[in-house]
């Protein structure tokens, strides 16, 4: 029996109040677990902002105190031959550590004996002997940073040894600074730092620690726990030895995810009175749905029809442009770039796999003076000619490439000097058939040939500069030949010269 208008009526009623409510309930876990991850979010990208700011006040120290100890006036002092340096440097009414940023510094001998130790006026309150104790029981390393609580002050302490800018000179002693962290930086991360005598002996895994790394820091590993309301995270830094300097704990209030789970209740609200009203559209909207699927489904075709197309050309295209970028427009064949990188690619390929590699160099005969008696046609069909006689000689391996002009070059992998040169040489017999027309004459050219192996050479450079001599060398010697011989490069330039 047909169910009447009231019951479906109650039926879609209750059904929109039960998926009201499930929706709402969903959409506050949902939604917290979202406030949650930016929570997390904001927090990992404040723990890197305080790591930088911690390696910074580390870069500023390491920086000042490697430039007190390497002043030539401290190493003179430190070897009794500059006793006005304190004077110079730290006299009374001076303001040399205010002006860098330093809280003081320490000046000691090999022995770790301290000869001068000097506070910024700012801090009147700190005990020098106090801070002199933690350095001769501390730092062990001649060049080390580590950091000092002292009465809940916190100061980056940088050792340095002192040396002249003479570097034969050896060191004669240390010097040390120390800089304040300043507690606002601490306060933005309520962080409490604690040092290496107070380090809790965790043990990590792989899950439990991030790993991060700075220039002053080789690592730095920071292990997190994620509590209802608070992040705690505890830092432990290692110098660049993978020495443990010191660890930094911090704990943050979920701010934004109590202020999230209140907005998610008030927008519940609005949601379940906008679902009800969403319910009644959608049945109403369903009908619209229908009547244009099809319509919607024939376009989603003609479109998914037309971007296919517009692919396809662009793959064209980029084919058609590859091979204007690399091809040589007159003769069809590699032009200067390409050769040069498949054939830097073929010589370090056989110098890996110890194979023979060799190069021949040619140039066409008189050249010039066919393209001045015949004109630039003329000399565009020889250049046609030429590639066409050469290519029913070449392997499919074989790097055929024109150079520029009237010059081309080929490299033939697995080829020794002696099957290169027997390859010149029907290369060089096929031109000589070859010929071209003008009008009713008809015009042959013959060429130069220079060939070099890769053997004695680092670079597919310097083998088309042996074949390019050897070529010439063959040019001299009356044209339309093959050299090949192998001798030192400058007995071939000497040997060119002469001719």
């Amino acid at each position: 029996m047909p169910l009447s208008s009231q019951k479906k009526n109650f039926i879609f009623i209750t059904f929109a109040i039960i998926s009201t409510i499930v929706i709402s309930i969903f959409s506050y876990f949902y939604f917290s677990s979202v406030f949650e991850d930016i929570e997390r979010s904001i927090n990992n990208n404040n723990t890197k902002h305080f790591i930088s700011s911690i390696d910074r006040n580390i870069k500023h120290s390491k920086h000042m105190a490697s430039d007190y100890a390497r002043d030539d006036d401290l190493y003179s002092f430190m070897t009794n031959k500059n006793p006005d340096y304190i004077y110079k440097h730290y006299k009374v009414g001076s303001y040399a550590l205010e002006n860098l940023g330093l809280s003081f510094i320490f000046i000691n001998d090999l022995e770790n004996n301290n000869i001068f130790a000097h506070k910024s006026s700012y801090e009147g309150n700190i005990n020098l002997e106090k801070i002199n104790k933690y350095i001769l029981s501390t730092f062990k390393e001649n060049i080390t940073s580590s950091i000092l609580n002292m009465n809940g002050r916190f100061f980056i302490i940088t050792k340095e040894e002192i040396t002249s800018s003479n570097s034969n000179k050896r060191t004669n002693g240390y010097f040390y600074t120390g800089i304040e962290i300043q507690k606002k930086e601490l306060e933005e991360y309520n962080a409490l730092i604690f040092t290496v005598k107070e380090k809790n002996n965790i043990k990590f895994t792989k899950q439990e620690y991030q790993i991060y790394n700075t220039k002053n820091f080789k690592q730095i590993l920071v292990s997190s726990l994620f509590l209802y309301n608070s992040i705690y995270k505890q830092f432990h830094f290692y110098d660049n030895n993978m020495n443990y300097s010191f660890s930094i704990k911090t704990k943050n209030d979920y701010i934004m995810l109590e202020q999230g789970k209140k907005k998610i209740l008030f927008y519940n609200l609005i949601i379940i009175t906008s679902l009800l009203l969403i319910f009644f559209l959608i049945y109403k909207f369903q009908k619209f749905l229908n009547i244009n699927k099809k319509q919607l489904e024939r376009l989603v075709n003609l479109k998914t029809k037309q971007t296919k197309t517009t692919l396809k050309q662009l793959e064209i295209a980029h084919k058609k442009l590859f091979a204007i970028a690399n091809t040589d427009y007159l003769t069809k064949i590699n032009n200067r770039r390409s050769f040069f990188c498949l054939s830097e690619q073929t010589f370090l390929s056989a110098n890996d796999c110890n194979e023979d590699l060799s190069l021949i160099m040619i140039d066409i005969d008189n050249f010039k003076q066919i393209n001045d008696t015949y004109g630039h046609d003329v000399g565009d069909e020889i250049l046609k000619m030429f590639v066409k006689a050469f290519k029913p000689h070449l392997g499919k391996e074989d790097i055929f490439g024109r150079l520029g002009g009237e010059e081309f070059a080929i490299t033939l992998p697995r080829c020794n000097l002696e099957e290169a040169r027997i390859k010149a040489e029907i290369l060089r017999a096929a031109l000589q058939q070859a010929v071209t027309h003008n009008n009713t004459k008809k015009i042959g050219v013959t060429a130069s040939f220079g060939v070099a192996q890769m053997q004695g050479n680092t670079c597919i450079d310097e083998i088309l500069q042996t074949a390019d001599n050897l070529l010439y060398a063959a040019k001299k010697s009356g044209k339309n030949r093959v050299r090949s011989r192998i001798m030192p490069m400058d007995r071939i330039k000497e040997q060119i010269e002469n001719l």
